[in-house]
């Protein structure tokens, strides 16, 4: 079995159909809750990886962003000014 971003566990028949190779990438499973805070003004690729795996999708009003390639400065829900709290 294989976990596609996006899609979910397929076959590795299925991935090779699709990738049209076998070459892939296997990547450790991240320990969130586990994971030493960073301080500092760039973060590593793992705390990156942690973010985007909490958090898939951007938080910004009317935003539907899903890539890696965002800010991910502010991960919370921004309300609106007027929204109920």
């Amino acid at each position: 079995m294989a976990r596609v971003e996006g899609v979910g566990p397929v076959s590795l028949d299925q991935a090779k159909k699709w990738l049209g190779h076998g070459r892939v990438t296997i990547q450790p499973v991240l320990d969130i809750a586990g994971m030493a805070p960073v301080d500092a003004y760039e973060i590593p690729d793992r705390m990156r990886e942690a973010a985007h795996l909490m958090t898939p999708a951007d938080v910004f009003p009317y935003a539907t962003g899903t890539g890696r390639k965002r800010d991910i400065d502010h991960t919370g829900t921004r309300r609106l000014r007027g929204d109920a709290a």
